[in-house]
């Protein structure tokens, strides 16, 4: 009962950052959340880093059902009581489509000119909306609610 009680704290605890990542998903473009990132003089590296995580994210569901379909077509069932085995064939087929998907970035980022010292601009005009605040204010009270419990 207990390790379901630290669940449920870690899970509502982890909603803001769910919330966030969800909306820079689907209602922004990586040149949108690039150019929105710029002006605070993070480290280019990490900019790109969390671009790519967030724009990875649909591509890896939209793997995941592949993935799904071929165990599907080949008989091979999801059990639960063989979970590592089961597990290993959803991530064997993941890493692998990674790591093939990790090459055609790092050429997309190298054909727009990622390496640049020169500072990029942008079509892009970036101001913070209610919108912005409001979701600022969530994931402030996520972090206050991390650092509380």
């Amino acid at each position: 009962m207990k390790g379901l009680s630290v669940y449920l704290m870690m899970f509502m605890q982890f909603i803001p950052c769910l919330i966030m990542a969800s909306i820079l998903i689907w209602d922004y473009n990586s040149t949108e959340i690039l150019s929105a990132l710029d002006p605070v003089h993070l480290p280019k590296s990490f900019v790109v880093a969390v671009t790519v995580a967030l724009r990875y994210i649909p591509t890896f569901k939209r793997e995941f059902g592949y993935i799904k379909e071929s165990m599907r077509l080949r008989g091979i069932p999801y059990t639960w009581e063989k979970p590592i085995s089961s597990f290993s064939y959803f991530l064997v087929p993941q890493l692998f489509r990674c790591a093939e998907l990790a090459g055609e970035i790092s050429a997309a980022a190298l054909t727009k000119g990622i390496t640049n010292p020169i500072r990029r601009t942008s079509y892009y005009q970036v101001r913070m909306h209610r919108y912005d605040y409001a979701l600022l204010a969530i994931l402030c009270i996520g972090v206050v609610g991390i650092c509380v419990f």
